[in-house]
C-alpha cells in the first residue's frame, strides 16, 4: 500500500498501485471498473507522462437514483453545451421529484430546448412532478432545419400544470447565422431578461432589473417605448444592434413633437451599447427622447 491509496479510499472500490522505481513519470494501476478510472484521471496525476491502467470491467456506470429528493432548482447564467449529456440524466435520477425550477442557457446541436424537449426528456420521466418553473434560452448555430411549435401549441404541452402560463419566442438571425428559442413560465421572476428581440411579446416583468436587446433587424422608436412599459424597474440596459433605424425618431421630431411621446426610464442607471449603430446613441442622448 502506498500513500496514493488513501487519496481515493472513499471513492474507488479497488485500487492497486505500482510505481516503477527510477521512472517517476510512469504509473501502473489496477482498477476494478471504469468508474474508478474516471475518478483517478481527475487531474491529480498530471506529472506522470505514462499511465498504464489494468481495468477488470469496462461498462456503463450504474447510475444511482435520488429517491429522497422532492424539490430541485438549477440556476446557471453561463451557457452549457452538455444539457443532454449531464443535466437530463441528472434529472432522471430524481424519481420522486415534485417541484422543479430550471434557469439555463443551452447551446444545442440539432433542435431547441422547446416544449417538446421538456415534455419528452424531463416531464415524462418525473411522474410525481406537480410544480414546474423554467426559464431556458437555447441557441442553434448554422442549422437550417429548425422546428419549433408556435406558442399556442406549446401551451398544450403543459396542460398538467394548470397554474403556469408558458411563453415561447423563436427568433432566426440569418445575418448572424444562428437562431434562438426562449421559453419560460410566467410570472417571470429572474433578475435579468437577456437578448430581447423585435419579437418580444411584451407583458409586465416587475422583478427584472437587467435587460439586453439583440437583433439583426433595427429597433424602432415604438420598440423602445415598449421596453420600460414591460420593465418598469429596469436599472441596466445593454444594446447589441448594428442596423440603422428605418424611421429615425430625431428626424421625425423636428416636424411633429406631438405624436411621438418621450420615453421615461425611471430607474435606469447603466446604459451599455456594444456594436450598436449611432442611431441608438441618438435614441438615448437627445433629451426629448428620454427622462432619466
Amino acid at each position: 500500500e502506498t500513500p496514493l491509496t488513501h487519496i481515493f479510499q472513499d471513492k474507488i472500490s479497488s485500487l492497486v498501485i505500482d510505481v516503477v522505481e527510477c521512472e517517476s513519470s510512469k504509473l501502473h494501476i489496477k482498477l476494478d471498473n471504469f468508474v474508478d478510472c474516471l475518478y483517478l484521471l481527475d487531474g491529480r496525476f498530471d506529472s506522470f507522462e505514462n499511465v498504464f491502467l489494468d481495468i477488470c470491467q469496462v461498462s456503463t456506470p450504474e447510475i444511482k437514483e435520488l429517491p429522497k429528493l422532492k424539490a430541485f432548482s438549477l440556476y446557471s447564467d453561463l451557457p452549457t453545451f452538455q444539457y443532454n449529456e449531464l443535466i437530463v440524466p441528472l434529472l432522471h435520477r430524481m424519481v420522486n421529484l415534485e417541484e422543479l425550477d430550471l434557469h439555463l442557457v443551452v447551446h444545442c446541436e440539432k433542435r431547441f430546448v422547446d416544449d417538446y424537449n421538456l415534455k419528452y426528456n424531463i416531464i415524462n420521466h418525473l411522474f410525481q412532478l406537480n410544480k414546474l418553473l423554467f426559464n431556458i434560452r437555447s441557441c442553434l448555430y448554422l442549422n437550417d432545419q429548425v422546428y419549433s411549435l408556435p406558442n399556442e401549441d406549446c401551451q398544450h404541452s403543459f396542460n398538467d400544470f394548470k397554474n403556469n402560463k408558458i411563453i415561447s419566442c423563436v427568433d432566426y438571425f440569418p445575418d448572424f447565422k444562428h437562431d434562438q428559442c426562449h421559453i419560460y413560465t410566467y410570472t417571470y421572476r429572474a433578475k435579468a431578461y437577456e437578448y430581447i428581440t423585435n419579437n418580444f411579446p411584451g407583458r409586465l416583468f416587475k422583478y427584472v432589473r437587467e435587460v439586453s436587446l439583440y437583433d439583426d433587424r433595427p429597433f424602432e422608436h415604438e420598440f423602445f417605448v415598449k421596453i420600460p412599459e414591460s420593465f418598469p424597474f429596469m436599472e441596466q440596459l445593454t444594446i447589441y444592434n448594428r442596423k440603422p433605424q428605418t424611421n429615425k425618431f430625431y428626424e421625425q421630431s423636428n416636424y411633429d413633437n406631438q405624436h411621438l411621446s418621450p420615453i421615461q426610464y425611471s430607474y435606469l442607471s447603466v446604459l451599455e451599447l456594444f456594436s450598436a449603430h449611432d442611431d441608438y446613441v441618438e435614441q438615448f442622448l437627445l433629451d426629448i427622447k428620454k427622462h432619466l
